[in-house]
């Protein structure tokens, strides 16, 4: 600041006859936190350093699971977003929160299916068994 003017980096000043005296001004840099919610997520939240006001950052992946879902991003403030994709920093904290779609069923049930198989063998097992015993 000189004689009540605030210059900004690379504006010209043009000095007469004198010396003269520069003063800096400082403004306070506001930033405000991002938070992701998984949302029942298997892993952990991103962590994200906190973001300037007007600065973007980046949206973080999500590597988690959540059984019977897939991740498909997460939303804020009526928007899906994806890795990568860059959010300018308001004047308010940011909740991510994680979107979970529903996987289609296959119609296969892999647990029900050994389990079917457990039980069919013992079942054999259990005849053969009979079998040899009253025989004998």
């Amino acid at each position: 600041m000189y004689e009540d003017t605030i210059y900004q980096p690379g504006d010209l000043i043009i000095m007469i006859k004198s010396d003269i005296l520069l003063i800096a001004v400082w403004t306070e840099i506001i930033s405000h936190q991002v938070i992701y919610d998984p949302d029942g997520g298997s892993s952990a939240a991103p962590i994200q350093t906190d973001v300037a006001e007007g600065s973007f950052f980046n949206v973080k992946g999500y590597y988690g699971f959540k059984e019977g879902y897939n991740f498909k991003g997460w939303y804020y403030n009526g928007n899906i977003y994806h890795t990568g994709d860059a959010i300018q920093m308001g004047k308010v904290d940011i909740v991510l929160t994680a979107i979970w779609d529903p996987q289609e069923s296959t119609g296969f049930n892999l647990t029900q299916t050994i389990s079917i198989a457990v039980i069919s063998f013992l079942s054999i097992l259990s005849c053969y068994l009979a079998y040899h015993v009253i025989r004998k």
